[in-house]
């Protein structure tokens, strides 16, 4: 059977839902940033180098997270590793941490 947008969409939701609630279990708070965005915001990303034109965010498939430790902000690819690890594993088909694995970028702060 194949899985419609919307039942992606909802999986999705979930997945994030627990990732956030393994992520509390280990002492970290999450803040979710933007999750869908438009194809001129894409193209902007990639133009920066900040992102890909052809993103999950496009279909709401993916998520820009921010992970703090008390009230401190946590920028690192390290410091989001099980973060990515647990959806990675939740769900076999999802892409984990692609940015950060594939073109070594980190972000420099937080989007406010």
């Amino acid at each position: 059977m194949i899985e419609t947008l919307a039942e992606k969409r909802c999986r999705f939701t979930t997945l994030i839902g627990k990732l956030i609630e393994f992520a509390n279990g280990l002492g970290y708070g999450v803040a979710l940033d933007q999750v869908k965005r438009t194809q001129l915001e894409a193209d902007a990303n990639k133009a920066s180098g900040k992102g890909i034109a052809n993103s999950l965010h496009l279909y709401g498939l993916a998520a820009d997270i921010n992970l703090y430790r008390g009230s401190m902000w946590l920028g690192t690819s390290a410091d989001h590793f099980a973060a990515r690890y647990l959806l990675g594993v939740a769900c076999a088909r999802c892409k984990v941490g692609r940015q950060v694995q594939q073109t070594g970028w980190e972000p420099l702060q937080p989007r406010t």
